[in-house]
């Protein structure tokens, strides 16, 4: 038996289905593992959960199919005798250069480490890094994947963000502004869009949505031909774009009922006649 073990094939071939083997461990169990740990260290809701979850499965994954492959790589060499030492003194030459070029990359790797630990964003999540918005769909150490709504991908390097905006982490706001005539009634107005909230807000449609009902809060500004009042909700994270769109559609038949004008820009013309 240790004869026919001491062949190079044989060990390979072990050495292959040993990887294989971790590799399909680590997959079978990693999700259970991971899925435990955020329960027990975290008070998000479910879906926020679950959206760390698939982030941390990536990347952890990632790292862990990496390492093996560097194991399998340094047993390889053991099994042909090949000088380890040597290359490491070869490699170390080679990791000076590399180190002056891959400044950037290290950037990148190491402000990837701290948006996982830090939990700052994850897979599914609706952010703004940078100048550019859009959903998460994969995150590596490196790079961030960004889908956004024209169905554009945008792959942003983690290293070159400054400012990081999360769209829909915990809950979000519905913020509008909101366009009534000079001539309409403030006091009605604001009872009509406390109304049109409240209403929307016990809809069995939307209520799981709604976390605190769209409501009038102030008049925001004066504009050219238009007084413009402010209205703010809270609900679940990404369900703003929704419910806000749903808010609008029944304000515009509230607002008709009760009379009040969403008005036109309008512009004032004076005529100067030339004196004869």
């Amino acid at each position: 038996m240790d004869s026919i073990l001491s062949y190079q094939p044989v060990q390979v071939a072990l050495l292959l289905v040993g990887l294989l083997l971790a590799r399909h461990l680590i997959r079978m169990y990693l999700v259970t593992l991971i899925r435990k740990a955020v329960a027990s260290s975290s008070q998000e809701p479910i879906d926020a959960q679950n959206k760390r979850v698939d982030t941390l499965v990536k990347i952890v994954g990632t790292l862990l199919t990496t390492g093996l492959i560097f194991v399998g790589a340094f047993i390889l060499l053991l099994i042909f005798e090949v000088n380890i030492m040597g290359l490491l003194a070869g490699l170390g030459a080679l990791g000076v250069v590399v180190g002056l070029v891959g400044q950037s990359l290290f950037k990148d790797v190491l402000s990837g480490f701290f948006i996982l630990i830090e939990n700052q964003y994850r897979i599914g999540d609706v952010v703004t890094l940078g100048s550019v918005s859009g959903t998460v769909e994969d995150i590596t150490l490196r790079i961030t994947r960004l889908r956004d709504f024209n169905g554009d991908l945008h792959v942003v390097p983690n290293g070159s963000v400054d400012v990081i905006t999360n769209k829909t982490f915990g809950w979000s706001n519905v913020n509008l502004n909101i366009a009534v005539s000079y001539d309409a009634d403030i006091t009605l107005v604001q009872k009509v869009i406390d109304e049109v909230g409240a209403t929307l807000a016990e809809d069995e449609q939307w209520t799981e949505q709604v976390i605190e009902p769209i409501a009038f809060l102030r008049v925001d500004n004066f504009g050219e031909s238009s007084v413009e009042v402010k209205a703010l909700g809270r609900v679940e994270p990404g369900q703003q774009w929704a419910v806000a769109g749903e808010f609008r559609a029944r304000l515009k038949k509230a607002f008709k009922k009760n009379s009040i004008e969403i008005p036109y820009p309008q512009r004032v013309m004076h005529t100067k006649h030339a004196s004869k």
